[in-house]
């Protein structure tokens, strides 16, 4: 079962308080989601402050909860089944940059193969986490101590992670294997100014898409036909306080999660947004958003008010 934890969001809140990004043209495009419901409400009790949230392959979402570092599936019907804890860290996390508590962040599920990113402010404990069906997280791949990995995308044709770090303003990347990350883009437009950095990450039509939380921006970094990243360029701005983000199958566009605003984005392909969801949909601090054929859901980590963590979905339209 899910073990208690002491809830320490001041860190976490403190952590995301970032400048305005610059404006971005408005646009008047319509919804493209339906009216949203909770799928799960969570247990603060427990530490159940949803982080991050990967489609599993049953119709189902795995999420992590960073107050208690465990991982979970939520099932279509709202059930909460564990999957593993990770590991306890000596101290409680002070060291971890940004935060000073542990963070479990970004999740990708491979055909049940679900990888999870873990920062502790630890090299024995930093990095890539892989957990089979049955199985406990395991680590494959150590990241620095200096480091706070946040989003993870896998190539699924070759088999390679990549990991943004919003402390160290970088993409590292690493066989789905396991092994040494290795830096993969670094530059200004990935660091953070006085805050998060590098943030979400997908990959889509032949490129990185990565979420720069400080700067409100959401950048594209092709890759290149031998693998290396290209040139980084800005896609959209005036996003502030971006966090995770995901494409609309079939399409350019971006739904995001802009988690100190309390806000949900729809992002078009150029570069104009409009705001979906507000607190006033029972939005605080959404943290990542997922999207299958049919249906969008969206972590409400809550990380300010601690009132009411949940799982919300909303159709596609």
């Amino acid at each position: 079962m899910l073990r208690r934890s002491p809830i320490r969001a001041t860190a976490l809140a403190v952590s995301l308080l970032v400048p305005l990004a610059l404006a971005a043209p408005a646009s008047a495009a319509p919804s493209p989601i339906g009216p949203v419901t909770v799928l799960a409400t969570l247990t603060l009790d427990y530490g159940q402050l949803p982080e991050n949230i990967a489609l599993s392959t049953d119709g189902s979402v795995d999420v992590n909860f960073n107050g208690a570092n465990e991982l979970a599936n939520i099932s279509s019907t709202g059930t909460i089944t564990p999957l593993g804890a990770l590991p306890t860290v000596p101290g409680g996390g002070t060291g971890t940059p940004l935060l000073k508590m542990p963070f479990s962040a970004g999740m990708v599920n491979n055909n049940g193969a679900l990888y999870s990113v873990f920062s502790t402010g630890l090299a024995s404990l930093n990095g890539v986490y892989l957990t089979l069906p049955g199985g406990t997280p395991e680590r494959i791949a150590p990241l620095p101590a200096g480091s706070l990995a946040n989003g993870i995308a896998e190539n699924f044709n070759t088999g390679t992670l990549y990991i943004t770090d919003s402390a160290l303003g970088k993409v590292w990347t690493v066989s789905a294997a396991g092994g040494t990350p290795k830096t993969w883009a670094s530059g200004p437009l990935l660091t953070g100014v006085k805050g998060f950095g590098a943030n979400g990450l997908k990959i889509h039509d032949g490129a990185l898409y990565v979420s720069n939380t400080s700067l409100g921006t959401l950048i594209r970094i092709p890759v290149l036909k031998n693998g290396t990243a290209g040139t980084p360029s800005v896609v959209a701005k005036g996003l502030p306080s971006i966090d995770d983000f995901a494409f609309i199958p079939g399409t350019n566009n971006v739904i995001a999660a802009l988690n100190a605003a309390n806000e949900v984005a729809y992002v078009e392909a150029n570069g104009s947004h409009t705001i979906i969801l507000t607190s006033t949909d029972g939005l605080q601090n959404p943290s990542a958003v997922a999207i299958s054929s049919s249906t969008v859901y969206i972590t409400n980590a809550d990380y300010y008010t601690l009132q009411g963590p949940s799982v919300m979905e909303a159709p596609l339209t």
